[in-house]
Parts: C-alpha cells; structure tokens; sequence
C-alpha cells in the first residue's frame, strides 16, 4: 500500500476505535458486578473447627460421623445445606480420629475436608456474584434461585445481617414473580 492508503486506514480505523472505546465506557459499569447491601459484608460459611461430639472419642463414632458426612456430599448437589452440613459432620470426625491419635485418618479427612471446603466455597461466591448481576438486571426468577442457596448454605448461622437481608431480598423476588409481564 502507498502512503496514502495507510493514511486512508489510519482516518477510517480511528472513528471505529473511539467508538469502541465509548461503547466499552458505556457497558462496562453494568459489566462489573456492584455489591449490593447485602454483600458487604457476608459471613464465613465456617469457623475455626468443630470438636468431637462424644465426650469420650472413638475411632467407631470417628466412622460414623464419616459416614454421615459422606451421605451429605452426595445429596450437596441437590441442596447446599449438606454441603455445609458434611464439612462439619467431617471436621467433627477428624477431631475424634485425632483425639485416639489416628494421625493417618487424620490426614485422610482433612484432605477431604479442604477439597469440599474449597468447592462450597466457590459455590457460595459464585451464588453471590449471580444474585448481585439478577439484582440488577431484574432478573427475579435468578434472584430466588439463588437466594435459596444461599439461605441453605447459611441456615446454620446464627441470625445476622445478611440472612435478614436475604429474607428480605427473597421477599421482593417473589412479590415481582407476581406481577404480571
């Protein structure tokens, strides 16, 4: 190409690139999730650990709790209260398997503890992040679906800010799933 058509390209690609880049400008805030009321400040899903549950630990009531946190993680897909009810159930096991001085099965549990812990984890941020977009684009069938995981994950907490505010929020998805299109 000469000169000039370099030039041509040069005045022709520099009105298409400044409006790209206004368009971008324009998107971009309702791109970037804003953190609604309710997410400023969420609690943590876990705390420091659990203890044993039987006054006097054994490996037998180790299993058991084992046990009973696996059928947890199975249901976890279908209702994300087991979720959190089986990383609890397994934190409870590995400090009964600790408290016999099963180290092995310590390490065992405690492995798959912090696989499961990631995972809800991920869960619970990914939930919050998909209510606050529905939240704002009005999208309330997403806003209850994802309300109710939320009040599922968090059902064991005690009562505080954001539950109240998730109620709430709860409340108005479904007073707008009432109104007519």
């Amino acid at each position: 190409m000469t000169r000039t058509g370099n030039q041509r390209l040069v005045l022709i690609g520099f009105p298409a690139l400044l409006i790209g880049v206004v368009v971008c400008i324009l998107w971009w805030p309702d791109f970037v999730p804003q953190a609604s009321p309710g997410n400023e400040s969420f609690p943590s899903l876990f705390g420091k650990g659990a203890t044993c549950p039987q006054p006097r630990a054994s490996e037998r009531a180790a299993q058991r709790l084992e046990r009973a946190a696996r059928l947890h993680v199975e249901r976890y897909p279908y209702d994300p209260e087991d979720g959190v009810r089986a990383a609890h159930l397994f934190m409870q096991s590995a400090d009964c398997y600790r408290a016999v001085g099963a180290e092995a099965e310590v390490r065992r549990v405690e492995a798959v503890i912090k696989t499961l812990r990631l995972q809800i984890e991920t869960d619970y941020a990914s939930a919050r992040l998909v209510l606050d977009r529905a939240l704002r684009l009005g999208r309330w069938e997403i806003v209850d679906r994802e309300i109710h995981r939320l009040l599922g994950m968090t059902r064991h907490l005690p009562e505080g800010t954001y539950a109240r505010w998730l109620r709430e929020t709860a409340g108005r998805a479904a007073a707008h799933a009432r109104l007519p299109r």
